[in-house]
């Protein structure tokens, strides 16, 4: 593969719509665990004392730790993309 010529604005453009589609389940899934820990949070405070503290956080952390793979995976497409590879 050989690395886009990011002097030209359509190929610039192609790549950005390139990139974006890197690993995009999994950074919706991120996105849904860290609002899903959120919304349980709120209703652990409101209306659901008995909620064990850690499943709020259990969320949240799993919503992180997808954020930052797919972070980690977007980058290294770049990486190997830019090298040619």
């Amino acid at each position: 593969m050989t690395p886009p010529d990011l002097t030209d604005p359509a190929q610039r453009v192609a790549y950005g719509r390139e990139l974006r589609a890197i690993a995009r389940p999994l950074r919706l899934t991120g996105v849904a665990f860290l609002l899903v820990g959120v919304v349980l949070a709120i209703a652990r405070r409101l209306w659901l004392p008995e909620l064990p503290t850690l499943v709020p956080l259990a969320a949240l952390a799993l919503g992180v730790l997808n954020m930052l793979a797919a972070m980690a995976m977007r980058t290294i497409y770049h990486t190997r993309r830019m090298k040619g590879e």
